[in-house]
């Protein structure tokens, strides 16, 4: 197989913002914070250095065809047979390193980050302007095969995502565990 890594760029004017494809299945946004980063090993507490975001899903920005809880949390994917995505409600900016987790309530999970999205309908990760992860594959640009990473999140399982938007890369934690970084 064959995939395009590319880095997200170290400056963009862009916006950037949390997202995932809900495709039959549910995630939740955490509010916990729970410090070392070292691959393989589990992370503890906010990495160092980075800010703990705290959001919800936006449903203005999300697809229409996804399912919300009033309090923003959780989305569902509900019936259905393509990926469609949620964008959470913090914008990152250049210059900054952000963190954030969501715990996987059900079903399979693309999660990640998008500079914009031009349709919602559709997998951000599919587009040149995401980035993320999907049953322990890299995605970017593609909605067939990845670069191997990290495993499958299961339900109930934590999903920490470390956007490092001064060094413009992209890292993410399943299950407590930090696998390096991915893009």
């Amino acid at each position: 197989f064959f995939l395009m890594i590319r880095r997200p760029p170290r400056s963009t004017p862009l916006y950037s913002s949390a997202a995932s494809d809900v495709y039959k299945r549910q995630i939740k946004f955490l509010y916990k914070q729970k410090n070392s980063m070292e691959v393989g090993k589990p992370l503890i507490g906010s990495p160092p250095g980075y800010i703990w975001t705290s959001m919800v899903w936006d449903k203005a920005l999300s697809s229409t065809k996804l399912k919300m809880d009033p309090d923003g949390q959780t989305v569902n994917g509900g019936d259905g047979s393509t990926f469609r995505t949620a964008i959470g409600d913090y914008q990152f900016v250049a210059g900054s390193r952000y963190y954030f987790e969501v715990i996987v309530i059900s079903g399979n999970v693309k999660m990640g980050v998008c500079r914009k999205i031009s349709n919602v309908n559709n997998a951000f990760s599919d587009t040149l302007d995401g980035w993320g992860i999907y049953n322990g594959e890299l995605r970017h640009n593609s909605n067939s095969t990845g670069a191997k990473y990290g495993k499958k999140p299961g339900p109930g399982e934590i999903v920490g995502v470390l956007l490092d938007m001064v060094e413009g890369t992209l890292s993410f934690t399943i299950g407590g565990v930090y696998y390096g970084v991915a893009y």
